[in-house]
């Protein structure tokens, strides 16, 4: 049931918003080009981000009014993608950013050695991870360093893969708001 439903937001919106743990099997058929203002397309950019990132209405919009001074779509997907949550979910650890949440949610996350359970945490280069969990899990690449339960961020800079998700035309009015 809870599938299906995710499963008809993400047609709605015919994008891989990346809600399954299973990503390479979401194909959606291409509906017919049916008229829509602006308005509505910005409205499904903001919903994009939304449901993608698991953040609130409110949330969104409190963190538009109160970072004015360096608001674009760049600033706000460093922000995004460098939150505790995604931050595990990139690096591989967990399937789905809801399982990410949940390890932080159960107090097994912890960041420098001090316990993290609110998924809105910045994390910053150099920051090491530890998930207390069983894994044999061995990553090696340009971002992020695992072995036996220890995340090593060495770049956040793998948030600029992630930029063409918006399209930056049809936010913008969410930016100036």
């Amino acid at each position: 049931m809870i599938r299906n439903k995710r499963m008809r937001v993400m047609k709605s919106l015919n994008t891989n918003l990346e809600l399954f743990s299973n990503n390479s099997k979401f194909t959606c058929s291409s509906r017919k080009n049916i008229k829509s203002s602006i308005f509505k397309k910005e409205l499904i950019e903001k919903k994009k981000i939304k449901i993608k990132y698991n953040v609130s209405e409110s949330w969104l919009n409190n963190f538009i009014k109160n970072s004015k001074k360096e608001l674009n779509i760049s600033f706000i997907i460093k922000f995004l993608e460098t939150r505790i949550d995604n931050v595990i979910y990139r690096s591989g650890f967990s399937k789905t950013r809801k399982q990410s949440r949940q390890f932080l949610s159960h107090g097994l996350v912890y960041v420098n050695s001090k316990r993290i359970s609110k998924p809105s945490k910045i994390i910053k280069s150099g920051d090491l991870i530890f998930i207390k969990i069983k894994s044999s899990l061995l990553v090696d690449n340009d971002f992020f360093t695992i072995r036996n339960g220890f995340i090593k961020v060495k770049s956040t800079s793998y948030y600029k893969n992630y930029i063409n998700f918006i399209n930056p035309f049809l936010i913008t009015r969410l930016l100036q708001a």
